[in-house]
């Protein structure tokens, strides 16, 4: 991933889920990275998981724009607001995770030309 994008972020926490993959784009917001690459069908998500479901977190504990597994994570609320959550099952094959590559650098490529 490195070699397509040079300066993406890869979030990958010792001991981390092996299928879900967490990637910030540094000057690349997430809502619109989820559109370019939702239009091409490749589905990602821009919320953890707390975030879908606050209604589920603990009273007290959830902080708006700043999801709690970014903040476990140590993301700063700026990288999160460029983070990507991909997230992967024992069916997706190693070209999927290329598509995956590929779309993602090209829309870091034409948003940074824009």
């Amino acid at each position: 991933m490195k070699r397509e994008i040079p300066d993406v972020v890869v979030h990958a926490p010792e001991g981390g889920s092996p299928y879900i993959l967490s990637v910030s784009v540094p000057g690349l917001p997430n809502a619109v990275s989820v559109k370019y690459l939702s239009g091409r069908r490749v589905c990602v998500s821009r919320a953890s998981a707390c975030e879908e479901n606050h209604a589920t977190v603990a009273p007290g504990t959830w902080r708006p724009k700043h999801p709690l597994a970014l903040q476990a994570a140590g993301i700063p609320l700026r990288e999160g607001k460029e983070t990507l959550r991909a997230s992967f099952f024992h069916r997706n094959t190693p070209e999927d995770v290329d598509r995956f590559v590929a779309v993602l650098a090209q829309c870091a490529r034409e948003m940074r030309e824009s």
